[in-house]
């Protein structure tokens, strides 16, 4: 492979990955911690923070904790898992938007393959040539 190729590929990649994190973050930032932290004042309890799921840990997760968990602290201090769908209050979870955010493997995939376009779009434009 030419130097240019792997220059296009690293800045797809990284581009990639920056959107993922953000779309992340959004995700995060917007939904899963202000419901975690009203379900955990509704309880009594104090919101610790937001659990992933570990997709290499994935055998058979139930659809109840594929969106990850929030962490809790009970009055006595101990620490408590509670699934996103308990507390969003709803049988289907969060929102789909949300529930594709927080699928990060969807997003980087969705992300890499549009930078990838776009920028051969881009060379096609100013070059007059199909990127290769």
């Amino acid at each position: 492979m030419k130097p240019r190729h792997w220059i296009n590929l690293i800045v797809v990649g990284l581009t990639a990955g920056m959107l993922t994190f953000l779309v992340l973050r959004w995700a995060i930032s917007s939904y899963v911690e202000p419901t975690c932290r009203s379900y955990a004042e509704s309880k009594g309890m104090t919101y610790v923070g937001y659990i992933p799921t570990d997709s290499s840990q994935d055998t058979g997760v139930s659809h109840l904790s594929r969106d990850g968990s929030c962490q809790l602290r009970a009055s006595n201090g101990e620490l408590q898992s509670i699934s996103l769908v308990t507390a969003s209050g709803k049988d289907f979870g969060p929102p789909i938007l949300i529930h594709f955010a927080l699928g990060w493997e969807f997003v980087f995939l969705a992300s890499f393959i549009g930078v990838a376009l776009i920028l051969a779009m881009i060379i096609r434009v100013f070059t007059g040539r199909p990127a290769s």
